[in-house]
């Protein structure tokens, strides 16, 4: 096991080193920069414009500023925002936490839900209950993250507060007066939602599926021969097995998880990575969003090598080494 998760950390390296490389060349070939706004100002001399541009490095090639920028983060130095000349390490610690507690919450949202509803569902399979299950999972697998965020705003931010009813806030991750644990929840409920949508519908589908197949197996009749209870053999025996492969399957859609971040926190301006680093792009700052490109890949990498891990401890029959 040791051998196999340095060999992982190992093989992060230059995944990691593509990853900045692309979105480095991507974000210094597209047009703007960030003193462009700039040219717009009667008041801004050329020359000051030509020593701003000096003073960021922004005359320098691209490719040896890369060079410069992972020297600098190999001593832990991710640089200073070009906005604000703020620590893109502190900028991003600030708000990192926020993103987590989204995703965090999504994930555990759609795991807890969708295996309950899988499982009774293969259980009551063309019944009603499977019919309407199968249909809602269809749907919500469809919905475009940001249409059902809107969607959600709309109904249950704004629509209910024009009925009388009960409207849930659906701007930023705390009020500007309350601090509470209360208010935190209030704001969390819309976006963990809408992200956990798309994860809940398809995993609801695939532990259904799983499930048919596996209470199919020789092994699942014997334990029925054998007189044992109906819910120790479903939970005991089959879902067991039904529920490795879904472990993968949460291990590869963290990126697309970490991905639909983006779309919720900019929908709900929710103060996490995903709103700062397109808000970070929009203002071409550019150290702002390779800092959160970094951090991005390595939450996604680690997420997958825990995966792994957790795979393998779970069915004893699968050595990583």
């Amino acid at each position: 096991m040791g051998r196999f998760v340095i060999r992982r950390l190992l093989q992060m390296i230059p995944l990691l080193f593509g990853i900045t490389f692309l979105t480095f060349a991507i974000i210094n070939l597209v047009p703007g920069s960030p003193v462009t706004a700039s040219a717009l100002n009667p008041r801004m001399r050329p020359e000051d414009r030509e020593r701003i541009i000096e003073n960021l490095g922004l005359n320098e090639p691209w490719p040896q500023r890369y060079v410069q920028w992972v020297g600098n983060v190999l001593q832990g130095d991710l640089g200073l925002s070009l906005k604000n000349s703020i620590p893109v390490t502190d900028t991003i610690l600030s708000v990192l936490p926020n993103t987590l507690l989204l995703t965090g919450v999504s994930l555990v949202l759609a795991f807890v839900i969708s295996i309950p509803l899988g499982i009774y569902s293969a259980i009551k399979r063309n019944s009603w209950f499977d019919n309407t299950v199968t249909v809602a999972a269809t749907a919500g697998y469809s919905v475009p993250t940001f249409w059902l965020g809107l969607l959600m705003i709309i109904l249950f931010g704004v629509k209910f507060q024009q009925w009388g009813l009960y409207s849930l806030p659906f701007v930023g991750h705390r009020s500007l007066r309350e601090t509470g644990f209360l208010d935190r929840v209030e704001h969390l409920i819309l976006p963990a939602i809408a992200l956990a949508v798309v994860d809940l519908a398809g995993w609801t589908r695939y532990i259904r599926g799983q499930m048919l197949e596996v209470v199919r197996q020789d092994y699942v009749r014997t334990a029925h021969a054998k007189g044992l209870a109906n819910r120790r053999v479903l939970f005991g025996h089959a879902f067991r097995n039904a529920l490795l492969p879904l472990i993968t399957l949460v291990g590869l859609s963290l990126p697309g998880l970490f991905g639909g971040a983006f779309v919720i926190e900019t929908i709900f301006s929710w103060n996490g990575i995903g709103r700062l680093t397109v808000n970070a792009a929009n203002e071409s700052d550019y150290t702002v969003v390779m800092g959160t490109t970094l951090m991005f890949a390595l939450l996604i990498l680690v997420a997958n090598l825990i995966t792994d891990i957790g795979y393998a401890l779970l069915d004893p029959r699968i050595r990583l080494e």
